[in-house]
């Protein structure tokens, strides 16, 4: 039991470090640092308990993560103990080897260990309360309520460590408030009196206002309800077979075993483990990837549950169905084996060794490795200093607190999570707000291939007409408020029309950005499908005049708002491209001809087949700087062939979006490079600088530094952004590549035309 608490306790923490999981788990602890209100302030996935599931060190919530960390892990230990007293008194010993096999690299426990807890406190109360005579009854004593008290406590605080953990543990925990009552309706009032002083108790110690509590649960409910169709990735679906084929398994035995002998309450029973090993299969599959271990760790888990209460040949079944399921599901994402197993427990066992040993002999390097992690985070992202309040577009937030920066944050303070109507109206109104930050630092950076505008998209508007671009950083804008601007740019209808998935619609040419508000909503089938499980994916597709076609995923809430639809904004250049005098001219091969929504073969069954589009025109501001911050500075000491040492080795990926052929390109407007250069890739020898030339047949060379991508690994990704107005011609375009001050030129080239 010691072991099991002590594994689930972050004794030896990660630390800040940039990224986007990284930069929420910070955002968070920050947030309670900080007096941050939960759902008003912030209205994200977790709350002031996040600490308990990020295990991340901050000075401020390190007590609150011990703690919570502490109850919750005391809490399994203690019901899982339970599950088996007396009849199994060893059968405890399991549980640490458990919850080492289902604890990520880094210490952090998966979901699953939350979801089934609320689960065991049923459990353990039908024991409470079985008949005297029954197999499975447990004679109460001080210390058994003791033991049910410290499990309710800690299913009690579930929610506020994350908000969807509320389901499993309101629906387990009502059911045991219902199994109590039925049995004595005192100690059923005491156990609800108990849960609600728990999470009042531990809300209020994290420095929230009691009364402020009923609202982080509605806050809540539209993250919990738009996550299905925004947040959800594809995967293997023999996973999901066998996730089903062990659940129906474990829940026949469970039902002959123990259910069933319950009488009409064992319908409670077998409803309440469903439910657990539903939501843990919603967790895992979902958003599936390497979530599926989520639901892996949950059969770990269940089989314990099961094995409990069943005798010990069925335990053997039970155990190989349990071992069955998680290594399938594991071994697809980790390629476990033994040795990856037995290893894992050898790491638990060493971090909390470690941990242990730090903290009680020189706790002070937990502060000290969290000021060198603030070190690194602004090497790998520095930024300059501003006075007055600062905000992060769209989720890069570890470099803002690294450089000590008074963060004013949006409610949804990552993009990608305002995936809905209500959600993106809350970062619209702080915008708008007394709090909006004086300062914004923005990248453009969709996830998972999403249609770059949806993301935020109602902020966009009030950030291009309240803010002036007025300097760019490494890969972000830097804009600052304008304090005589406080509304978003005017708007100017187009057109309403009618709509049909899978057919093309045509956009019009008005010469400014035009605006899409678009009521795709789903079926009933639809959203029944989306509560169960995940609905189809769609996608969003652009056809430009040249015949080329654009493909994203397309998030229909997020398109019910509105986003720019035209010109197809990709990235941070094109951000700021929006605002500058000749942004035409820029956008001239982004400038949709007709656009399409559609999804799989099983779309029209799960989503409406028509739906309204509301276009409207935008009248942006135009910013004279603005054009500085968009186009690549031409150098004057371009390296040409004579000063190389070397051939590096370089793969142009495209231009102008366009894949790159051997034949010569027409280049209209802009050049955009995109591609990637090593000195050697096969030998780990990055470039610290990209260089891209142009070379005219009259012997004229112009040439800009690209912005690169992680120059620590061996492949840099660049990007370069040329202005061409000014050149006629034929040209060859060349890639080069600086190390240690040294040039290396790449074999590729590429004909250019003007």
């Amino acid at each position: 039991m010691v072991a099991t608490v002590l594994f689930s306790m972050p004794l030896s923490p990660r630390f800040p470090k940039i990224g986007l999981d990284p930069s929420w788990m910070y955002a968070l602890n920050e947030a309670v640092a900080r007096h941050l209100v939960f759902g008003r302030d912030v209205a994200f996935t977790f709350g002031p308990l996040a600490a308990v599931y990020t295990k991340m060190f901050h000075p401020a919530t390190d007590w609150i993560m011990l703690l919570g960390s502490g109850l919750v892990g005391a809490g399994l230990s203690v019901g899982c103990a339970l599950l088996a007293y007396p009849r199994k008194p060893m059968h405890v010993v399991i549980l640490p080897f458990l919850v080492a096999e289902i604890s990520r690299a880094d210490g952090r426990l998966y979901d699953s260990v939350f979801i089934v807890l609320p689960f065991v406190l049923l459990l353990l109360v039908f024991r409470v309360c079985a008949r005297a005579d029954s197999e499975f009854y447990l004679r109460t004593n001080r210390f058994i309520f003791a033991a049910i008290a410290i499990v309710t406590c800690s299913v009690a605080v579930l929610p506020l460590v994350k908000g969807s953990f509320t389901i499993s543990a309101f629906f387990c925990g009502g059911l045991t408030f219902v199994v109590l009552w039925r049995r004595r309706r005192s100690v059923a009032v005491v156990f609800a009196c108990l849960a609600i002083a728990a999470v009042s108790g531990a809300w209020v110690a994290t420095g929230q206002p009691i009364g402020a509590l009923p609202r982080f649960f509605v806050a809540q409910g539209p993250i919990v309800s738009g996550y299905s169709d925004a947040m959800s990735l594809n995967g293997a679906r023999w996973e999901l077979v066998i996730y089903g084929a062990v659940s129906i398994g474990l829940l026949g035995i469970f039902y002959t075993q123990f259910a069933r002998r319950l009488g009409s309450m064992g319908l409670i029973a077998v409803a309440s483990f469903g439910f657990t090993l539903f939501v843990c299969f919603k967790a895992g599959f979902v958003r599936q990837g390497g979530h599926a271990l989520v639901a892996a760790g949950a059969l770990l888990l269940a089989g314990y549950c099961v094995s409990a209460m069943t005798q010990s040949l069925l335990s053997l079944i039970v155990w190989a169905l349990t071992v069955f399921g998680w290594a399938y599901i594991d071994q697809a994402h980790s390629r476990l084996d033994i040795a990856m197993a037995s290893q894992r427990v050898h790491d638990a066992v060493a971090r909390t060794c470690h941990g242990i040993k730090v903290r009680a002999s020189t706790p002070q390097q937990l502060r000290s490795f969290f000021d060198q992690q603030n070190a690194a985070i602004r090497a790998q992202l520095p930024l300059p200093f501003v006075e007055g309040s600062v905000d992060m577009y769209e989720y890069e937030l570890s470099t803002i607190f690294a450089h000590g920066l008074r963060w004013a944050p949006r409610p949804v303070f990552q993009s990608y999570s305002a995936y809905g109507s209500h959600l993106d109206e809350l970062n619209v109104a702080h915008l708008k707000g007394r709090n909006a930050p004086q300062h914004v630092f923005l990248e453009v950076q969709p996830i998972d291939a999403r249609l770059p505008a949806l993301e935020d998209a109602g902020s966009w508007p009030l950030l291009l007409n309240r803010y002036r671009v007025v300097g760019r950083t490494g890969r972000f804008l830097v804009l600052d408020r304008n304090p005589s601007v406080a509304n978003a740019p005017k708007m100017e209808d187009v057109s309403t029309t009618r709509q049909r998935l899978g057919r093309w619609f045509d956009l019009p040419k008005v010469g400014e950005p035009v605006w899409a508000e678009v009521g795709v909503r789903p079926t009933l089938l639809g959203r029944i499908f989306g509560a169960l499980f995940r609905p189809p994916q769609l996608n969003i597709l652009f056809r430009y005049e040249d015949g080329q076609t654009e493909t994203f995923r397309y998030v229909s809430a997020m398109g019910h708002s509105g986003f720019i639809v035209s010109p197809v904004i990709h990235n941070t250049t094109d951000f700021a491209a929006l605002l500058m005098k000749g942004r035409e001219r820029f956008f001239s091969n982004a400038l949709p001809a007709s656009v399409e929504i559609t999804g799989g073969k099983w779309t029209r069954l799960f989503w409406k087949r028509t739906f309204d589009v509301h276009l409207t025109r935008i009248e942006l501001p135009l910013q004279p700087r603005a054009e500085s911050f968009v186009y690549d500075e031409w150098v004057s000491d371009a390296p040409v062939n004579g000063r190389t040492v070397g051939a590096a080795q370089c793969w142009i990926e495209a231009i102008n979006r366009r894949p790159v052929t051997m034949q010569p390109i027409d280049a209209k407007g802009p050049l955009l490079v995109q591609g990637w250069a090593a000195v050697s890739a096969e030998k780990g020898i990055g470039a610290e600088e990209v260089i891209v030339a142009l070379l005219g047949d009259d012997g004229n060379v112009r040439a800009a530094r690209a912005r690169v991508e992680h120059p620590e690994m061996s492949r840099v990704g660049f990007e370069a952004v040329l202005d061409t107005d000014n050149l006629n011609g034929i040209y060859k375009l060349q890639i080069y590549v600086r190390r240690q001050n040294q040039f290396f030129s790449c074999p590729i080239t590429v004909q250019i035309r003007r």
